[in-house]
């Protein structure tokens, strides 16, 4: 199997790994919220298709990371841009907001999408 092959699959599953990471999350959580799992659906899954690929596990699992935040980056990218067309938001109001993405605290991330706050949210670009 060639290298762009290789990378083709992982991209490939971690598309395949995002569609299913957060069902996987909140399956592997006890209702408190608390991961209680640490071999949970998602690093099974990581596990298998490094092995399928015959890749070292770290690699797959930093390989579906990226492409987790790259994709989360696109989305970002995208909702701006449409509450811009749509007239919802300013250039400088875009701006600010990606001032503030790029430069959020970290713990953000660990909250999941819309920092924690996404699913109670519907207007704007929580959509």
């Amino acid at each position: 199997m060639n290298k762009y092959m290789k990378v083709g699959l992982i991209a490939l599953a971690a598309v395949t790994a995002l569609s299913f990471g957060f069902t996987a999350i909140a399956a592997a959580q006890s209702t408190d919220g608390v991961v209680t799992d640490n071999e949970g659906p998602g690093q099974m899954f990581v596990g298998k298709l490094a092995n399928i690929l015959g890749l070292d596990e770290g690699q797959v699992s930093d390989a579906v990371q990226l492409a987790h935040q790259e994709m989360r980056e696109e989305c970002q990218q995208q909702r701006l841009q449409h509450a811009l067309d749509e007239g919802l938001i300013t250039d400088t109001d875009a701006e600010q907001i990606q001032e503030w993405w790029d430069n959020r605290p970290e713990a953000m991330q660990q909250l999941g999408p819309g920092g924690g706050f996404g699913h109670q949210m519907r207007g704007g670009l929580m959509r």
